[in-house]
């Protein structure tokens, strides 16, 4: 029982950070396509 909690929890967790990484991904490739990259500036 504790083992299936345990798969469950560690799923949940790696999931959630597949997405994060997926959405964090996007998000950069939008602004670096919206304007330059400040640290290119300087």
């Amino acid at each position: 029982m504790t083992f299936l909690v345990t798969g469950t929890v560690l799923a949940g967790m790696i999931a959630a950070v597949l997405i994060d990484y997926r959405v964090q991904r996007r998000t950069l490739r939008r602004l670096r396509l919206g304007h330059s990259d400040p640290r290119g500036r300087v």
